[in-house]
């Protein structure tokens, strides 16, 4: 939801340092702002604490407006970010908040997460968001965010190549952890109630094959258990639905590692799959289409003709005959 007014700062315009704080705003205007958790300043997204610095239309946003969840599930992140820190000792890397839920990379060397480690994070996590810890700003300039994070290769290279020279970048302190950001964050960590781990996974700095290989954690966060409880129902009942499971259950179709992605047809598979070829070969007719039949491997050098071959690993599987490339 989202509640609106208009704030005019007596002196105009005057400088963060001096200019009234939200807290200010919210005794006038008589606001509970218990669960509220960030300020829209005409579009621009505003921590409630962070002291405003002119005349502004104010909207104050909860978990139900996008742009709330949006910043509740980036402050979830950056808990996350402080798990990994305290249990891992994991360079952390970034952690953006997503439609549903975040993530967090991180460098852990050799080490992987998996699944049997979800319950020590979980467990942690609940230990800090109960301890109620505050969101803090700072503002520091390139020379001390590189300095700050001298330890960890992966902020410094983000600094180095984002931040210009001479100009300042935003850090936030959540316990523990100071992580680079822009913000803005809920005003303590005692909004966050419920917390469960997705899955984990593997993915590469930057999004770039070739470089460092990072561990990616998914995770999902509610303002309350009730709400967390009944994610986790409408995505069991998902599953259940899921159609790989549905069809090797009905037997229609099944996998296997020698072809990996690819259906092995059953009987009943089958006989679907020859109705829907039937189907379609119908309406070509219909349409004044011909068919015909080519082949399933073709030399690489066809592929240059219609578009990149850097789209390769996205769209075809790609493999070598006598020095040869070929695509299927």
């Amino acid at each position: 939801g989202k509640l609106s007014f208009f704030f005019q700062a007596e002196d105009g315009i005057r400088d963060a340092q001096e200019s009234r704080g939200l807290g200010d705003v919210y005794k006038r205007q008589a606001v509970d702002m218990e669960e509220e958790q960030v300020v829209s300043d005409q579009g621009q997204l505003w921590d409630l604490h962070r002291p405003l610095e002119g005349d502004c239309q104010l909207e104050i946003l909860d978990f139900e407006d996008p742009s709330g969840k949006q910043a509740f599930w980036h402050s979830s992140a950056h808990v996350l970010g402080q798990v990994l820190e305290i249990i891992y000792g994991a360079h952390l890397c970034i952690g953006p908040p997503l439609e549903k839920g975040f993530y967090y990379d991180c460098y852990m060397g050799k080490e992987t997460i998996t699944p049997i480690h979800f319950d020590s994070i979980q467990n942690a996590y609940k230990s800090l968001i109960a301890s109620n810890q505050a969101f803090e700003r700072l503002v520091l300039t390139k020379e001390e965010a590189i300095e700050l994070f001298k330890a960890n290769p992966f902020k410094v290279q983000l600094i180095t190549n984002k931040v210009p020279e001479g100009g300042r970048t935003s850090v936030y302190r959540c316990g523990t952890l100071i992580d680079l950001c822009t913000g803005p964050h809920l005003p303590n960590s005692k909004l966050i109630k419920a917390f469960k781990p997705i899955k984990s996974s593997s993915a590469y700095w930057l999004g770039k094959a070739g470089n460092d290989d990072l561990q990616r954690i998914y995770g999902i966060t509610f303002p309350s258990q009730k709400q967390l409880d009944e994610y986790v129902r409408i995505q069991e009942e998902l599953e259940k639905r899921e159609h790989r499971n549905v069809g090797q259950q009905q037997h229609l179709f099944s996998f296997h590692p020698l072809s990996p992605g690819c259906a092995f047809f059953q009987p009943h598979g089958t006989v679907i799959y020859n109705k829907l070829q039937n189907f379609l070969r119908q309406n070509y007719r219909l349409m004044g289409f011909n068919e015909v039949i080519t082949p399933n491997v073709f030399n690489l050098s066809l592929i240059h003709i219609s578009e990149p071959t850097r789209l390769l690993s996205i769209s075809y599987a790609v493999f070598c005959l006598k020095k040869k490339t070929q695509f299927t």
